[in-house]
């Protein structure tokens, strides 16, 4: 069978600038590390490293874990690798097709190759060269001669695996018989390669056995070593023979003219010793030290053939022409729709990719316009708001002045209807925002109240009564309760013939007002619709006006008996109730002196105020 080494070009990357050579053969790794030099590579370092004898040598992780401890003690390991694949595990074949274009070969290769397989195709890892035999004619019937290398896909990831797992980059996958044949064409004469040569490479458990006639490998095959000494010899030494006259037989050509011995087992010059009698040829042991120009080493180059074959194959491009981590595939079959669906595709994501930044784009200008206007929005919402809350005062002022209520004509009217403050007396009056008036007293009794509530009812006003409580009081006044009056349509209210309850002689509200006078001289009145108020300090005549304003909507008075009892209880109540005395008793005198006209009335309630009195 004839199988081509030199003339077709392998699928592989360039040659790298430096690579290590590895040969895996038993428990030893071979390692070579090699610089490409023209035809004939730099061979920086040689070493040959025994692995672990407990490794699994078919489990991947543990062998590439074991290479990468050894490259990394030879400070290789950051070099790209190339390895190869022993001869037992190949096929090898001869095909002959038509005459076809190179693009076109790959997919027959495959369709030949398919039936005569032991394995799927699909598990198959397919190369193939072309190249003739020596004495060939050319075809004249429109053939041609295929070499094909096949080996099972586990095989190519089993190396994968190992380089993983040594942290190395593989490069290249070959074959170990064209590597042996590369190293045997740099060691021998442009002569001898011209000639048939037979190569032997005893290996620890097998021997591989290649033919090469005026330089292409026309036969290879792998046998087993057997064990032993002598009787060992003798029948590597007989497979050997058979193998040669198989050879020269299948191709009709002369005799081997020398045969050479590569390894380092230390039989090799025993069997250089057989063949060389049993044959009566020249037999030599194969030693590429002079040949390669080697540095004297540890490591034995004569077991160093198949990497540094290795080193010279894939040190040139296209030397070798398998590579089996990179091999030749048919082309994929150009389908113009799918051409034209893809590049559809690509021009419309082109498409969407400009339509998407011009959005993002647009997004940013909106989001710092958006910004902007919210700052804007920030600014006027703080100036609006002294003008929002002006709003807000004159709206309720105009609610007020529309309800046009008389307040202080109410309050008057309540007061006149109120017992006297032997009776009851008042804790607390306010006008509410509901135009209700809210009126807390303290009575002697609940019949005091009940009649208060029936006389306020029989007026026109609608009387809600609140919840009553007991009182402790020291001067007898026992109940407390709220009443909510809301004046009705039913309410007339004539000011002038309204009359209440006298205080008593000994009422002590005008020597409490003087005593505060001094304290609220300072303040003024103020106008605050909805919420409760007390009126400011009777200390002068021209506030009174505004103190009737803010009354009418929020003021606030008290009434009390004037017996000396109630005196002394004012004098011990809290300010806060003192100040509501002082302003019911300018309401009462409001309210009671009313009989000339109102300007007088108000002249008479300030009279009345000075002469003292507790307030209702």
């Amino acid at each position: 069978m004839p199988f081509g080494l030199f003339e077709s070009r392998s699928r592989s990357a360039a040659p790298p600038s430096r690579f290590v050579a590895l040969d895996i053969d038993g428990g030893v790794l071979r390692v070579v590390d090699a610089e490409p030099r023209g035809d004939k590579p730099r061979c920086r370092k040689l070493a040959t490293v025994p692995l672990p004898v407990d490794l699994d040598r078919e489990n991947a992780s543990e062998v590439g874990r074991a290479i990468g401890d050894a490259l990394r003690q030879l400070k290789l390991d950051d070099l790209k690798a190339v390895m190869d694949v022993p001869r037992g595990k190949a096929v090898l074949k001869t095909l002959t097709l038509p005459t076809a274009d190179a693009s076109e070969l790959p997919g027959m290769v495959r369709f030949q190759v398919e039936s005569d397989l032991p394995f799927a195709i699909d598990e198959a890892v397919i190369d193939f060269t072309l190249e003739s035999p020596p004495e060939s004619e050319p075809s004249a019937n429109g053939t041609q001669p295929v070499l094909v290398a096949v080996v099972k896909q586990d095989v190519v990831s089993w190396y994968e695996q190992v380089a993983a797992e040594a942290k190395i980059k593989l490069h290249a996958i070959g074959l170990r018989p064209y590597a042996d044949v590369c190293c045997l064409q740099a060691c021998v004469t442009p002569e001898q390669w011209q000639q048939t040569l037979a190569l032997v490479h005893l290996h620890q458990t097998e021997a591989e056995i290649n033919v090469v006639t005026r330089g292409v490998m026309t036969f290879s095959r792998s046998a087993t070593v057997p064990r032993g000494n002598g009787t060992a010899i003798d029948a590597l030494a007989v497979e050997v023979i058979r193998t040669i006259q198989s050879a020269t037989a299948a191709q009709g050509s002369s005799k081997v003219d020398r045969v050479f011995i590569a390894g380092d087992t230390g039989n090799e010059t025993k069997v250089v010793d057989t063949l060389a009698q049993r044959l009566s040829l020249p037999c030599e042991v194969l030693d590429p030290t002079a040949a390669l120009k080697l540095k004297k080493s540890k490591a034995d180059p004569r077991g160093l053939v198949t990497p540094l074959g290795l080193a010279i194959g894939h040190g040139v491009e296209g030397r070798v022409p398998f590579d089996l981590l990179n091999p030749k595939r048919p082309p994929v079959e150009r389908d113009l729709r799918k051409l034209r669906m893809i590049g559809g595709g690509v021009a419309a994501a082109l498409l969407m990719l400009v339509l998407f930044t011009i959005g993002i784009t647009r997004k940013n200008a909106e989001e710092t316009r958006l910004a902007e206007l919210r700052g804007r929005h920030t600014k006027l919402t703080n100036d609006l708001k002294p003008v929002t809350r002006l709003k807000k005062r004159l709206a309720e002022i105009e609610q007020w002045q529309k309800e046009s209520r008389a307040w202080l004509d109410h309050w008057a009217n309540v007061t006149a209807l109120f017992p006297g403050p032997k009776d009851a007396y008042v804790t607390s009056l306010k006008g509410t925002a509901a135009g209700t008036i809210q009126i807390s007293l303290r009575a002697k009794s609940q019949t005091v109240i009940n009649d208060l509530a029936d006389r306020l009812r029989k007026a026109g006003y609608s009387v809600k009564p609140h919840n009553k409580q007991p009182a402790v009081d020291q001067y007898g006044y026992t109940q407390d309760t709220m009443l909510t009056l809301t004046p009705t349509d039913n309410v007339k209210i004539d000011v002038k013939s309204l009359r209440a309850e006298p205080r008593p002689s000994d009422d002590g509200s005008k020597t409490m007002i003087s005593q505060r006078r001094s304290s609220y001289s300072s303040r003024t009145s103020s106008y605050r619709p909805s919420t409760s108020s007390s009126s400011r300090s009777d200390d002068s005549r021209s506030s009174a006006n505004n103190e009737r304003s803010s009354s009418s909507t929020q003021g606030s008075s008290e009434r009390g008996s004037s017996n000396s009892r109630t005196d002394e209880r004012s004098s011990s109540s809290s300010r806060s109730s003192d100040e509501r005395s002082s302003s019911s008793s300018r309401e009462r005198s409001s309210s009671s002196g009313r009989d000339d006209d109102r300007s007088s009335s108000s002249r008479s309630r300030s009279s009345r105020d000075s002469k003292g009195g507790r307030s209702r």
